[in-house]
């Protein structure tokens, strides 16, 4: 039998705090009874009732905008597993969309109109992911792909009527040759589903549909620091390589509707050291350098739905930095100043010129954000701060340093 340290319990004790408040319980707490426990003293109540103010918080992350009627959709924990939850101002109650058993792993409104979400789950920790038809309103929801398969909602086409689904086999022997199938799919018409191609290996994801064209590009992933984009043919089924990219995925697929350019990341044209953005011709193959100007990484990134505005985050020496840019100059838009903070899941507004993020900084977990970019202003959106935690929170993130074993100088 394992032992467990004091520590390891005292931690789990907090974490089980929601489960025992209330009941009629003994002055000290009693190890679950899957642990067996040595050494430790007794570990009283009334400490485990003064750290809930700590521990019991539901960090939110940005989800989506509603195509229509301006609210955002937002993922917290509801109960045991995350959920939907649908807010319609900053600072709003959270009204919660969706209430299974298992988490709900990806979701998006139907573009334009919003009648639906399309959400991605599994059943009883399956891993067979699959996407749904789910309406808020009746809870009714309608399985839209089949099969011992896992599955991702990719790219939409430029009507917005169907999308690219990623399908790759389960292989839980770990015998099989991977491969992954490309289906454009109709939620509203699942029968219809239609297989575009099969591609042999399992880093294949989709990333721009150009369904007029007969094209898509898809990026294969290769490992943490190599990725290539394709561009496939899906009348002759061949593919011809973008040398060195990697698109976004979430870059919103209606943006620049048929234009040619796409902005890729890749490793910088000189040293190789760090990845830059760069805007790419996809007939011409000419690229034009975004971020040589930063020595740092760009970590993500999104066009707004006008093609007008790029927002990226870059690690710079291990700190989150915000960058906006004019697509066609590519020079700096001024910002609100922005907190010493994580960001990450960049959304723009569908019609306006506001974007949403999520940020995660040392006072709070994770909240959501609104940029109004024309009014140089922030929103907040979500406040997941602790219940009932009173005391004034106002820690700052620094960048620290230090020397490794063989010299080299580290930050975090």
């Amino acid at each position: 039998m394992r032992t467990i340290f004091a520590a390891t319990l005292v931690s789990s004790a907090w974490v089980a705090i929601s489960a025992l408040a209330g009941a009629q319980t003994p002055a000290v707490l009693t190890p679950n009874t899957n642990l067996q426990a040595s050494g430790i003293p007794p570990i009283p109540r009334d400490l485990v009732r003064a750290m809930e103010q700590y521990t019991s918080f539901e960090p939110t992350s940005l989800i989506s905008w509603h195509p229509t009627d301006g609210s955002m959709t937002v993922s917290r924990r509801a109960g045991q597993t995350a959920q939907l939850f649908r807010i319609r101002e900053p600072g709003g109650v959270a009204e919660q969309l969706t209430f299974f058993n298992e988490p709900v792993r990806g979701a998006q409104w139907a573009p334009r109109t919003g009648e639906y979400l399309l959400i991605t789950r599994d059943k009883g920790g399956s891993e067979a992911n699959h996407l749904f038809r789910y309406d808020p309103a009746t809870k009714l929801e309608v399985q839209l792909t089949a099969g011992d398969t896992t599955n991702q909602a990719g790219p939409w086409n430029a009507s917005r009527s169907r999308l690219i689904v990623r399908s790759a086999p389960l292989d839980k022997s770990g015998k099989k040759e991977p491969e992954v199938t490309f289906y454009a799919l109709d939620p509203k018409a699942p029968e219809k589903i239609e297989t575009l191609i099969t591609l042999q290996g399992a880093g294949w994801y989709p990333a721009r549909w150009q369904e007029k064209e007969g094209k898509f590009f898809a990026t294969f992933y290769i490992s943490a620091t190599e990725q290539k984009l394709f561009e496939i043919d899906l009348a002759t089924k061949s593919r011809k390589e973008v040398p060195e990219m990697e698109f976004s995925s979430d870059e919103d697929e209606d943006t620049l509707g048929a234009s040619l350019q796409l902005f890729v990341r890749r490793y910088d044209d000189t040293k190789g050291e760090f990845r830059k953005l760069y805007r790419l011709n996809t007939v011409t193959g000419k690229r034009t350098p975004v971020s040589n100007d930063i020595e740092w990484d760009v970590e993500s990134w999104q066009v707004s739905p006008d093609g007008k505005m790029l927002a990226f985050v870059t690690n710079e020496n291990g700190r989150s930095v915000f960058h906006l840019r004019d697509t066609r100059t590519l020079e700096e838009i001024d910002t609100p100043t922005m907190p010493s903070a994580q960001f990450s899941r960049l959304r723009w507004h569908p019609t306006l010129p506001h974007l949403a993020l999520s940020i995660n900084d040392p006072n709070a977990p994770t909240d959501v954000f609104e940029i109004d970019v024309p009014g140089k202003t922030m929103k907040r959106w979500t406040n997941s701060k602790p219940a009932g935690f009173s005391a004034p929170l106002d820690a700052k993130a620094e960048v620290v340093q230090w020397k490794s074993f063989d010299g080299t100088i580290i930050s975090g």
